[in-house]
Parts: structure tokens; sequence; C-alpha cells
């Protein structure tokens, strides 16, 4: 099988080289695309991949699939110049900062027949798995409330707006869709309140709280924010509870390690599953099986309120 990365802004695209170079098939990543050469160069060389500037300059043999590790704004761009032998790719979600640029993106896509596969890491930890199993069998009975706490690095009080905005639209997107990934039911209704300078003046809110009905009588809070420390082991800190009728459950997905502390401060040791390995396993699948994406329906009440976010 051979794959293109498109794009290597996004701090992902680092985890995705890395997956794809351990990979025991026979897998060839044929090259990185990326313009910016103080991005590409460094990251195509740590990798031992080819780097090219553009699509067009990609050598002219057949092409499986591509993976996007591009930021969200520049995700639509790339989707637009996907070269003409892919028919399968996979990019983070949202495809676009906003509802509108993210469904056209897709959309142009699938009148070409490429299949836009999008999930987040989350949904392949074992825990998160093992829970998706509980509520659909039946284990926790009727599920009754998810409580997720979505704790991800700080920016620089420098950050610009605009940045900090993409950041947390992004995150919103990642909890509401393991939300609605784990229950199948659908948001119904969907409220939200935004804050900023949780611990420096903000150019953007930099918090926000998201109270959600399911269609099946649940409810959810989601509490997203950028408030870890720039030291943090991890970037990103995931909590989930979520109570049913027949029992309850609580997941640290981030709490799979082991933690060395020493005068230098702390080092986490990763022993739980990869998530991210996870991700890019089901997506080559569908690839080798020529399947269409597999995608979550979170209802017009989310698209709406990310809708209103991403263009105000």
């Amino acid at each position: 099988m051979r794959i293109v990365l498109l794009g290597a802004t996004d701090p992902i695209a680092s985890e995705y080289l890395s997956v794809l170079a351990d990979w025991p098939d026979a897998l060839e990543v044929v090259g990185l695309v990326e313009p910016q050469a103080s991005v590409g160069r460094s990251l195509a060389s740590s990798f031992g991949v080819p780097w090219y500037t553009s699509v067009e300059d990609l050598p002219p043999d057949n092409l499986d699939a591509a993976i996007l590790g591009a930021r969200m704004e520049e995700r639509p761009g790339w989707l637009a110049r996907m070269p003409s032998a892919v028919r399968h790719v996979l990019c983070q979600m949202p495809a676009g900062s906003t509802s509108v640029a993210a469904e056209a993106a897709v959309g142009r896509c699938a009148a070409q027949g490429i299949s836009v596969h999008q999930a987040w890491p989350w949904r392949f930890l074992s825990v998160t798995q093992t829970l998706r199993t509980m509520i659909a069998d039946g284990t926790l009975g009727e599920p009754l409330s998810f409580n997720l706490q979505h704790r991800a690095r700080r920016l620089a009080p420098s950050t610009e707006a605009d940045t900090i905005r993409q950041t947390m639209l992004q995150d919103v997107f990642q909890a509401i869709d393991l939300v609605c990934w784990l229950d199948s039911a659908g948001i119904v209704d969907l409220h939200a309140e935004v804050g900023r300078g949780m611990w420096h003046a903000a150019a953007a809110p930099d918090a926000v709280i998201l109270s959600a009905a399911l269609a099946n009588g649940a409810y959810a809070t989601l509490d997203v924010s950028l408030v870890l420390m720039p030291g943090f082991p991890v970037a990103e800190d995931l909590q989930l509870e979520v109570i049913g009728t027949g029992g309850w459950v609580r997941i640290a997905p981030s709490g799979q390690h082991i933690a060395v502390h020493t005068g230098e401060g702390v080092r986490w040791t990763e022993w739980g599953s990869r998530p991210t390995r996870g991700l890019v396993e089901a997506f080559l699948d569908a690839v080798r099986h020529d399947r269409p994406a597999d995608l979550v329906d979170y209802g017009p009440e989310v698209w709406f309120l990310l809708s209103y976010d991403g263009e105000r």
C-alpha cells in the first residue's frame, strides 16, 4: 500500500509518521507534501521520507491513500488538491474552520469518488472501545449522563485570536465526537457558555462548557478548556464519566502511564493502547477493503452551534 502525507502543520502529523514507520505490513510512505520548508524538511528528514513542496511534484506512480496532517483552516485546500489516484483520505475533524467550508470540501471529494474518513484518536483507545461495548450491550443499562472533561495545553498570551478560536473549535468537536460515537442517539439540544482568560488575558475564549440533551433522554456536560501548564507531559488530558441505570464508569485515558519524577521534572512513559495507531489501522483496513467512510451523525443542533462559532 502506498500512502502520502499531505500537510504537516498540525502536531498530529509527526504522530502519523511515527505510527506508519513502525507498521509491520507492506506499506510505503511515498512522501510528505508541505510547502513550508521550516516544517516539511525537518519532519521528512526525521522519519526518512521524501519531502515535496506541492502535490504536483509527487512521483506519477499510483497512490492508494492520503492522510492529512494540516491545521484545520488548511484542510479544505488540501482536499481540493487531492492527487487523482487517491480514493481514500484520512482527515481530522472538522475538515474546515467553518461548517460551510468543511461540508463543501467533503462534498467535492465525494463527487470525485473520494471517501473522506473523519475520526478522532480517542475513539480507538482500548478503554473507550470497551466503554462503547458496555453501553451498546446494556451492561450499564440505559445511559443517563455523560460528564466529559477535556483539558488541553494553554497557549501563550501573545497567541492570535483566530488561532485560539480554531484550537477551541477543534477541541470542542473532539469532545462532541466522542460522546456521539459512544451513544448514537444523537444530540437534539445544545447550549454553550464560553469564557476567556483562564490563566492570563486571552484574545479569544479559551474555555467552553457545553450542555447537551440526547434523543434517548441522556444528558451530557462537556467541559473543554486550554488550562494545562506548558510543561505538562501530554498536550491533552481527557476524563469521562458515564452513568447508566445499571452502573457507573469513569475512565481517564491519559492516565495510562507511569510517571517518573526527577529533579528535571516529570516524565511520562505510556503503557496503554496508542490511539493514533488504532485510528490509522482502522483507516488502512477501510482502504484495503475499499469501504466508504463511517461518519457520525451529530445532529443539526451541533452543526448550528459550530457554524455560528466558526463564522463569527
